[in-house]
């Protein structure tokens, strides 16, 4: 089904699987919520836990239909640990439409967030080049920021609350023409600190990430070297100094990356969403690895070849147990995804001891039920269970699902 086909019902589904995905290791699947379209649609980011035990995520689509051609210009809603959904926030265009990004949550409880269009419509898009807002937990809603075509906009990542207290973002256009890192108070006062050149990279698309040295590690999609433009790798000062990294290629780890996460090591670790091999179609399929905070010791840690999983939109996150878990955009089945040759997508595990193993696989056969296509990472809620979204499937709206997969041992 189509995310055009908001007239039905909507489904809850509690629909568990058991799966064995390693020596030692079972999984349990299940999923919590089905969206409708009136409660969101294809959420394209994954879910944060809040201080109060909840999960608190976005949706592109969906809500109020009267708005963004009558699908709706997404959602902010909360989640109970048990799968109940509140809608916290219908964007309506004006005040936002399309947050493609996962929320922040700073000490006082407040979630910030990043809209990719809306506000002043008309200028980046139909809808106006994005925002920033704020909500509590309770959905009271602020917008702090309305993107203008002057500077940096259309935001495609989330912001990230530093630990000066200000949120720290980018933007996928603006500045130079390809994008721009902000500063911005709580209160909405923004200071763009640096306008990405073409040879810096280009269109940043994945959230800032604050490392324990304080400083800022990016990624953007294209862009850095002329004669290659896949993508480069940048760390910038908390006073605003840039520095490019790495630039990537389509060999060793890839191309076209997609963020970062610290591991306990200090080192850096990502993905890339091709390259690093001759699978998918002979682009390659991507790659998890490890990179050193320099940019000089980098590391393949696993390449994808497309049955295990391709096109990771997300960084792994850190697991209590020392693992990395994550997602992938397709890959899994080949042929068994509408057309899609590679695949709707898996969730992985990557470790030191036991290596990569896939932990679930989505494909068509349980489309209905589970959903495709997982755009967003993983959060942690309870020890070894994990919460993630994908994008679209799930009941006959085919709007996107919310599932929690958990580890189990024999």
């Amino acid at each position: 089904m189509t995310l055009l086909q908001w007239g039905a019902a909507a489904v809850l589904a509690l629909v568990t699987s058991v799966s064995a995905t390693a020596a030692n290791v079972l999984t349990s699947f299940t999923v919590v919520h089905t969206f409708s379209g009136a409660d969101g649609a294809s959420p394209n980011a994954g879910l944060v836990r809040g201080t109060d035990g909840n999960f608190y995520g976005t949706t592109i689509a969906g809500g109020d239909m009267r708005f963004c051609g009558e699908v709706g210009c997404g959602t902010v809603f909360k989640l109970t640990p048990s799968g109940r959904l509140t809608v916290l926030h219908k964007f309506r265009g004006t005040d936002g439409a399309q947050p493609v990004a996962s929320l922040a949550q700073s000490a006082d409880g407040t979630f910030y967030g990043t809209t990719r269009s809306g506000g002043t419509g008309g200028l980046c898009s139909a809808y106006g080049c994005g925002t920033v807002f704020r909500i509590t937990p309770n959905g009271k809603f602020s917008t702090l920021h309305f993107f203008g075509l002057d500077a940096g906009n259309q935001p495609a990542g989330a912001v990230v609350v530093a630990n000066d207290g200000d949120l720290y973002g980018s933007t996928y256009s603006g500045g130079q023409g390809v994008g721009t890192l902000f500063r911005m108070t709580p209160q909405g006062q923004i200071v763009f600190m640096h306008s990405l050149a073409e040879n810096e990279g280009q269109q940043p698309t994945a959230s800032l990430m604050q490392a324990s040295d304080q400083n800022f590690y990016a990624t953007t999609n294209v862009g850095g070297d002329p004669n290659s433009g896949f993508g480069t790798a940048l760390r910038m000062t908390p006073t605003g100094e840039v520095f490019k990294l790495r630039q990537y290629g389509p060999v060793d780890v890839g191309t076209h990356p997609y963020g970062f996460v610290e591991g306990s090591d200090g080192f850096l670790y990502g993905t890339t969403a091709s390259g690093a091999g001759n699978g998918c179609q002979g682009f390659g399929c991507g790659a998890i690895y490890r990179m050193s905070k320099t940019g000089d010791l980098v590391t393949a840690l696993h390449v994808f070849s497309g049955q295990d999983g391709f096109a990771a939109r997300t960084p792994p996150m850190l697991a209590a147990d020392g693992n990395l878990y994550g997602t992938t955009w397709l890959g899994g089945v080949p042929g068994q995804c509408a057309g899609y040759l590679q695949g709707c997508g898996v969730v992985y595990r990557i470790s030191t001891s036991n290596g990569f193993q896939v932990l679930h696989v989505f494909d068509d056969v349980a489309a209905k039920d589970e959903g495709t296509f997982p755009l967003g990472g993983l959060v942690e809620g309870t020890p070894g269970c994990f919460y993630g979204t994908t994008s679209q499937g799930g009941g006959t709206v085919g709007a996107g699902t919310i599932y929690r997969i958990c580890m189990r041992r024999r």
